[in-house]
């Protein structure tokens, strides 16, 4: 009765190691692991409050990310702490100590409900430099969250999307034009 208590014991250790999740310290203000990747505008204005979210992308591979978690606001403190963010932990189910790659994803919840939406939206967004993290949360110490060393600071980009009385004034334009020409 014993060793089966104890294989059981052990198998289900196994099993625990084997699915565990993956973890991912989300942010880019840790100035001991010589992160400090700050997010800017367009306009070269660092992000803060609720006006701009973050979200943490993974992937296998360096070219196919993919959003976890739940994208976060920016830091409100105008002082000390635009431009950053704190995700907190952010898990990735059943991938503990596994190599990958992780980049930051930006945008304004204004020009869409999540990157995606937003950049085929032409609204402002960016990404970080992706860089390559093997996960924390294997069952091994030290089991820390990975954190993001390497990443960068960077500036959103958009398209600028004319006013539709930029195309009425184009337009007329083109049409006055139009006319003289026929003269």
């Amino acid at each position: 009765m014993k060793k089966l208590l104890v294989m059981a014991v052990c198998m289900g250790a196994t099993a625990t190691l084997l699915g565990a999740d993956g973890t991912v310290n989300f942010n880019n203000k840790v100035t001991t692991a010589g992160i400090n990747a700050r997010v800017s505008d367009m306009d070269g204005n660092f992000v803060s409050g609720a006006d701009y979210v973050a979200q943490l992308a993974w992937g296998t591979a360096s070219d196919a990310l993919a959003p976890i978690g739940a994208p976060v606001a920016f830091y409100s403190d105008k002082d000390t702490k635009y431009g950053y963010v704190n995700g907190g932990v952010v898990s990735v189910a059943d991938m503990a100590g596994a190599a990958g790659f992780i980049a930051m994803l930006t945008w304004s919840p204004a020009d869409g409900a999540d990157y995606a939406s937003a950049k085929a939206a032409g609204g402002q967004t960016g990404m970080s430099n992706v860089i390559p993290v093997t996960l924390g949360g294997n069952g091994e110490p030290p089991a820390l969250p990975a954190d993001l060393v390497g990443m960068e600071a960077f500036a959103l980009s958009g398209e600028a999307i004319p006013e539709p009385s930029t195309f009425a004034l184009g337009l007329i334009g083109i049409g006055a034009l139009m006319l003289r020409r026929r003269k």
